[in-house]
């Protein structure tokens, strides 16, 4: 049987490459904007922000319904 994939945080996503610690941590990287982060701050402030929310809410959409196939 296939096992069930762990999922982290709500708003983390991790790279498919894990390209080094840097963009593996919520607190230096968002993988969902590709926005990089000087301090958890900044961090938190982006996850906070409309752009951050606008792009989960892209994503969460084009997991539940996929890419459109109308042109």
């Amino acid at each position: 049987l296939p096992q069930p994939k762990a999922q982290g945080k709500k708003d983390e996503v991790l790279p498919e490459g894990g390209q080094g610690p840097g963009k593996r941590d919520p607190n230096r990287f968002c993988s969902i904007c590709q926005a990089s982060f000087n301090n958890p701050l900044m961090a938190q402030q982006h996850y906070s922000g409309k752009k951050h929310k606008k792009h989960l809410t892209k994503q969460k959409l084009m997991e539940t319904y996929g890419p459109s196939s109308a042109p």
